[in-house]
């Protein structure tokens, strides 16, 4: 077996924004050291979901028949072979896995090239991998992408509840649409200007999905206002002439009215600030029904709901002129 560097894991790496060594292998960020300490400073309770892997994988295509690794610490895994999610998986501390791409294809036991995607946690700690390697004499090379997608949201965009991470809405989307994506999903996060900073990584689109921790934790209207304005304001400096669909809070079931009003008019005034943008809003509450049979609390879709998520945004976005894809 030939065990990869780190510079030849990173080549096969998509979702990390920044790298480090630590607990003797490689960890993995999904957001720039400058966000992180944003959050440090600002946001301290948000310092574990920032760290968290979400969106973070191994992609590549391989001829291999035998695939070695362990992880010093992380949370857990889930295997697709050939897009397909095969498994998923809390390995121990330092256990080494050994896996066979044909074997588990889908396809069956055959010879030749297999993808093989090995997604990390997207919840819990940040996952550090000790080793990759792959058997001698075969080659790995990094998945090739459609399109470069860049998400920006809360536990939603995070995967919470969700029983497995890729099917939440956002891992789903940069399925279908094959992207090479950053999914900036942190629980509990809300408008925040001090997340919108220049990125190594310049996507096609941006996904903007925040809100509905304003609408539940802040009183001051003016002051969400202000925030929501600066952030889309960022936004739209960074990303001139490329398309952000800002996607507004999917239903509720609290039943509170707020200070900024009720969950209607609120959803109202992001979109109405994202128009004034330039972005294209999407109803949240058009993705999802407000059937709770579709989530786990109060907030959360469950995985049913996540895939209407998902789908219903694809056949918005495929549908409208204004977007392409």
């Amino acid at each position: 077996m030939k065990r990869l560097t780190a510079e030849e894991i990173r080549g096969l790496s998509a979702g990390a924004l920044a790298f480090a060594e630590e607990d003797g292998g490689l960890a993995f960020f999904k957001c720039t050291e400058e966000q992180t300490g944003e959050v440090a400073r600002a946001w301290p309770n948000g310092m574990q979901s920032t760290r968290a892997t979400t969106g973070v994988r191994l992609d590549f295509v391989t001829d291999a028949r035998r695939i070695g690794f362990a992880f010093a610490r992380g949370s857990a895994l889930e295997l697709l072979i050939d897009g397909v999610l095969i498994k998923r998986w809390t390995p121990a501390p330092r256990e080494d896995t050994v896996i066979d791409p044909g074997a588990l294809s889908p396809a069956g036991n055959g010879k030749g090239n297999r993808r093989v995607t090995l997604v990390f946690g997207s919840h819990g700690e940040n996952a550090v991998l000790r080793f990759l390697e792959i058997e001698e004499g075969k080659s790995a090379v990094r998945q090739k992408y459609d399109r470069r997608f860049l998400f920006i949201g809360d536990s939603l965009t995070q995967g919470w509840h969700s029983r497995y991470d890729v099917n939440s809405w956002a891992w789903r989307t940069s399925l279908f649409f094959n992207a090479d994506s950053v999914i900036q999903g942190i629980g509990g996060d809300f408008f925040r200007p001090g997340a919108i900073r220049p990125l190594p990584f310049d996507p096609d689109a941006v996904f903007l999905a925040l809100g509905t921790n304003d609408f539940s934790r802040f009183d001051d209207r003016d002051e969400f206002l202000g925030r929501m304005k600066e952030t889309m304001d960022r936004l739209a400096s960074l990303y001139t002439g490329k398309p952000v669909i800002a996607i507004t809070p999917t239903p509720r079931f609290d039943g509170e009215t707020r200070p900024a009003g009720d969950h209607a008019l609120f959803r109202r005034l992001i979109a109405g600030e994202a128009e004034k943008h330039g972005f294209f809003p999407v109803d949240g509450a058009s993705l999802i029904p407000a059937d709770k049979t579709f989530f786990t609390d109060a907030v959360h879709p469950n995985d049913d709901g996540f895939s209407l998520f998902a789908e219903n945004l694809w056949r918005i976005l495929l549908k409208d002129g204004r977007v392409a894809f």
